[in-house]
């Protein structure tokens, strides 16, 4: 490419010196790193800057001088003259916020430029899989993302306007995020709130999708909230499947099997006519990096202003990660940014997750623990909330009408505890304790 890149020099220099001057290094240092500038010899100005700044001592020319020369970079960045110099050419030392703003978007503007002449090159070349270099550019622009959020701290007199609207706002809400539909569980938690990141974990076929998806239908159903289902293990139609099941008492094996009566398909004909309608919107691709779903989630935010999104479930998204990384830096790489979606987005996000086989090794109670949580024990750090799901009849006991312990094992707004729910094992539903649950009576 023949094009000048995106720079800003003589702003690097204005910036560099009203921070010799002004000592205003703590607003920028939060935002303003040191590849951000073009010239070579800013950025090791900078880091000269910065590195003072961590020993707290003075910053000034004379003190970097001494810096650069013990450290053999003075002539290198063009002697003391030059670090004079920029202290000289100062119109104002107001404009250090925008003068930093432009170099950081000059930055982004020449990142965007090499991701996208490294796009070009790797896509001609023939021996790379595709998607994967749809994944490492999809990953490199997030990371892009990230590098420049703005590190604000609020003073008190800042939130303390907002805060008291919303308390008010909130006061005699029976819910303050978005309801499970399980009263008990509700009034425990209040609902699931914005910028969580939730665990609902079980081991395999303890019926973790199935609650979530319990939770997806009494959210949409009963409370009218949007919900977005990331589904990588099974299919946008067998998800529907169970709404189906819950919305007309018909069990899914039957639905699936389609041994079904004339009577059961006029049932389902007219019963399955109040799905519609359903803020529900489900993305059943079955291979999502984080990035994927991120980028997916923050479309359907925009587009449908989404309340919640569930994920079936976490082991299943595609780590893109470098092959040297072993399962738990993975997982801990999934659980961070799955943290910062919920965060970025302001809704909750629900993913299941596995729990490990030591539990099935574990003589007498069974019920699941946060040590129990698979592969990573930053699921259990990142985490506002962890779930579990433990049913009796899974071991062999008694059926006890499908008693279901729902274990709140860690709550960042609440108690721990436990909720007693009920499993519809026919219809894969969970519901209430002392809910009984009763097919539609048809009309005809």
């Amino acid at each position: 490419m023949d094009k000048i890149p995106p720079q800003a020099i003589e702003l690097e220099q204005s910036v560099l010196g009203c921070l010799m001057i002004e000592k205003k290094i703590a607003e920028v240092y939060p935002i303003l790193r040191k590849e951000m500038f073009y010239k070579e010899i800013h950025q090791v100005i900078y880091d000269a800057i910065c590195t003072l700044y961590h020993k707290n001592e003075g910053i000034d020319i004379l003190t970097i001088s001494t810096y650069l020369q013990f450290h053999n970079q003075l002539e290198y960045v063009g002697g003391r003259s030059y670090i004079a110099m920029l202290t000289n050419n100062i119109a104002s030392t107001e404009n250090l916020d925008h003068y930093v703003h432009i170099i950081i978007q000059q930055y982004l503007r020449r990142e965007i430029v090499r991701i996208g002449a490294k796009s070009v090159n790797i896509a001609y070349d023939n021996s790379t899989d595709i998607f994967d270099t749809i994944t490492t550019i999809e990953s490199e622009l997030f990371h892009l993302n990230g590098r420049i959020s703005a590190h604000k701290i609020f003073s008190l007199d800042e939130s303390l306007c907002e805060t008291i609207y919303n308390v008010i706002e909130n006061n005699n809400k029976k819910f303050t995020g978005v309801p499970s539909g399980f009263s008990e569980l509700d009034a425990k938690t209040g609902g699931f709130h914005n910028s969580d990141m939730l665990i609902l974990a079980a081991r395999p076929g303890m019926g973790k999708s199935s609650c979530a998806f319990s939770i997806a239908y009494n959210a949409a159903k009963k409370f009218n909230k949007k919900i977005l289902i990331f589904s990588l293990e099974m299919s946008s139609q067998q998800v529907t499947q169970k709404f189906i099941s819950y919305e007309t008492g018909i069990p899914c094996e039957k639905l699936r099997k389609g041994h079904l009566s004339d009577l059961e398909i006029k049932q389902i004909n007219l019963e399955s006519s109040k799905l519609y309608g359903l803020p529900i919107y489900i993305c059943d691709t079955p291979i999502l990096s984080v990035y994927d779903i991120k980028s997916l989630a923050r479309q359907a935010k925009e587009k449908n202003k989404i309340d919640m999104v569930i994920i079936d479930y976490l082991q299943l998204i595609n780590p893109t990660t470098k092959k040297n990384t072993n399962r738990e830096q993975e997982v801990s790489l999934i659980s961070r940014n799955l943290k910062a979606i919920a965060k970025e987005l302001n809704i909750p996000l629900l993913a299941l997750s596995q729990l490990s086989r030591s539990i099935e090794s574990r003589s007498g109670d069974k019920i699941p623990k946060l040590s129990d949580l698979r592969e990573s024990g930053s699921l259990e750090q990142d985490a506002d909330g962890v779930f579990f799901i433990y049913r009796p009849e899974y071991y062999g006991e008694d059926n006890q009408d499908g008693k279901t312990i729902f274990t709140i094992s860690k709550y960042r707004h609440g108690a721990i505890g436990q909720v007693e729910l009920t499993f519809n094992k026919s219809l894969t539903l969970f519901h209430d304790q002392h809910d009984v649950f009763l097919p539609p009576t048809l009309p005809f």
